[in-house]
């Protein structure tokens, strides 16, 4: 192991502890600090917001860095699906926070700001996760449950169907003129129901039906009738066909992340290594907004020639057994420089 990668882990196993950290403080805050009307600006909100934002200049620094290095190139733009929800965790916090701070004397806004929070704490609590893809037990793992979303999605948008299918048809068969038309109770009745249907929750559902084919009131028997045969055929659809498909396509997916088990550990190995090796030296929020601070003032106050971090005149080379070791810039003679833009 070189010094480099030995140095990487003791940033990681850093940043997590500070990461760790920061959820027990937001866990704190809204355990036991959302309700302080006479301490709204309580150190946890203090800490939680400059750390939050200390976050997001961050991930705007590693952008540009991509960029301006030409590593965009090495993105997988088929799963760019998955980047609205980096954003989102930032995006709720704020709003969140927004809310909380306009809520006063209003309980309706305070309860949006609570349940904005509360929605942003657990995203915050799952993209922890990251901390263990570089380790080779965990890291594929990660891998196989990232494409597995990305198949569940094109199935929704099927069990969505037949959901509104089902739901739409029996509501029209034995709840006729019963349903208002409010939001409310059209969701709850057309879709809400009939969701339960996927884990085999039909008990309440048949209990209805025979309810009114038993009943004094044999008006809707031949209607309840019909709905018993729409739900056996609707049950045979979900729950056997496509869900024993989408599961079939999970076996596949997971097979497939397996066979390359040793090129994806590696892979995440390499970005943990470049991605610290990139940050300024103080690389844990909030610790490093004065980094962010210092360079700023560089910026306006220089103070001495400034050298290229990347060489013009460079090859890369890529090793293809020690993958972890990322990649090396080998110098090429003055005279067999390519002509390529300066990075």
């Amino acid at each position: 192991m070189t010094y480099r990668e030995a140095n990487t882990d003791n940033n990681k196993l850093q940043d997590h502890v500070i990461y760790v950290w920061f959820l027990l403080v937001f866990s704190y805050m809204m355990l036991f600090h959302m309700r302080s009307d006479k301490d709204r600006s309580h150190w946890t909100k203090i800490y939680l917001i400059i750390t939050v934002s200390t976050m997001v200049i961050e991930d705007c620094r590693r952008l540009v860095v991509n960029y301006h290095t030409q590593m965009m190139e090495t993105w997988n733009w088929l799963d760019s699906w998955f980047l609205p929800l980096y954003a989102m965790q930032y995006i709720l916090f704020y709003i969140g926070i927004i809310c909380y701070y306009q809520s006063e004397n209003q309980a309706q806004l305070f309860t949006t700001a609570r349940i904005i929070l509360a929605i942003d704490l657990e995203l915050w609590y799952l993209f922890s996760l990251r901390f263990v893809s570089a380790i080779k037990l965990l890291g594929p793992k990660l891998v196989m449950i990232r494409n597995m979303s990305r198949d569940l999605a094109a199935f929704i948008y099927i069990i969505f169907v037949c959901i509104a299918a089902y739901g739409v048809v029996s509501r029209a068969l034995v709840m006729y003129d019963t349903l208002d038309f409010t939001a409310k109770s059209i969701f709850t009745g057309i879709f809400y129901q009939p969701y339960w249907l996927l884990y085999s929750e039909a008990d309440a559902e048949l209990g209805n039906l025979d309810a009114i084919i038993n009943g004094t009131n044999s008006e809707m028997a031949a209607e309840a009738t019909v709905n018993q045969v729409l739900l056996a055929f609707h049950m045979i659809l979900i729950n056997i066909l496509i869900l024993n498909l989408l599961i079939a396509v999970f076996n596949f997916t997971i097979n497939d992340v397996q066979e390359k088990n040793e090129y994806f550990w590696r892979y995440q190995r390499y970005e943990l290594t470049r991605d610290y090796f990139e940050k300024p030296i103080l690389v844990h929020p909030p610790l490093s907004l004065i980094a962010y601070v210092i360079w700023l003032l560089r910026e306006f106050f220089p103070s001495g020639t400034t050298f290229r971090v990347f060489s013009n005149c460079c090859k890369l080379t890529l090793l293809g057994q020690r993958f972890t070791c990322g990649l090396y810039y080998e110098k090429r003679p003055p005279g067999q420089c390519v002509d390529k833009p300066a990075i």
